[in-house]
């Protein structure tokens, strides 16, 4: 995977997918915010509890409707 980490059209900075998992407490890794891959090719952040997960790019989508 290439993404090193976006800056959105309103210049807030995306952290990388990695973010979560290589850079927090090994404790924790199960329930971090991950991304992963669907069958289709699509990245999405996957956050615990969360009852629908969110496509990458929607990321910086404030206000978008899934």
């Amino acid at each position: 995977m290439f993404f090193k980490g976006a800056i959105s059209a309103d210049s807030h900075i995306a952290e990388p997918p990695n973010c979560y998992i290589d850079y927090i407490e090994p404790k924790y890794r199960d329930i971090a915010p991950r991304v992963e891959t669907r069958d289709n090719g699509q990245d999405i952040y996957v956050i615990k509890d969360m009852k629908k997960t969110i496509p990458m790019g929607f990321l910086a989508g404030a206000g978008m409707k899934s």
